[in-house]
């Protein structure tokens, strides 16, 4: 059924049950021609559920007379904007791929055939990320191991060094052989 724009307006519905008690029902029904989709509205936003993932639901608007589809739209304060998949018949959408503790805008794109329409922006900072920091691990053990060879070397050059010049002279004496024993006994233990 189409209808002439003379016929679009408010029409009143009104319904009876004959009988004893008489009751009556009343509806009011704005007809309207068909449009774009009005904005959704109520987003609610959560960038607290996981690592890189915001949660955003909404309240659809008039759909404008015909079906219409929504699209997450985001970016940091800074970037490039982004969309999600269409999606068509729920009301809520898990956004991934985010950067750990990053201000993101993100607004609800509502489209029918007519045209499109868009929510406020809202944004949230994503959370901050729970997986160790590895490179500051791997860091630290390469560091030691490092620290361990240079000590070795160090106790070995020293030994040699010892057995060099007890092999030269055999007799240093007792302030020599305190030197190393001191060095060896409280400097490389």
């Amino acid at each position: 059924m189409t209808l002439r724009p003379e016929e679009f307006g408010y029409y009143i519905v009104t319904a009876s049950i004959p009988g004893n008690i008489s009751q009556n029902y009343t509806v009011t029904y704005h007809v309207i021609s068909e449009r774009k989709p009005d904005a959704p509205s109520n987003i609610s936003l959560d960038c607290s559920i996981s690592n890189g993932r915001a949660f955003i639901k909404w309240i659809p608007g008039f759909n404008g007379g015909v079906d219409q589809t929504f699209v997450v739209s985001y970016r940091t304060n800074t970037g490039l904007q982004k969309n999600t998949a269409q999606i068509n018949l729920q009301s809520y959408a898990t956004v991934t791929g985010l950067r750990d503790q990053t201000l993101y805008l993100f607004k609800v794109v509502a489209s029918n055939r007519n045209g499109e329409t868009s929510s406020e922006e809202v944004h949230c900072t994503t959370k901050e990320s729970t997986v160790p920091n590895i490179s500051g691990t791997i860091g630290g053990i390469v560091g030691s191991i490092f620290l361990l060879i240079v000590i070795a070397l160090f106790i070995f050059i020293i030994r040699k060094y010892q057995i060099k010049c007890l092999e030269r002279v055999p007799n240093l004496g007792y302030a020599h052989n305190k030197l190393f024993n001191y060095l060896t006994k409280y400097m490389l233990h």
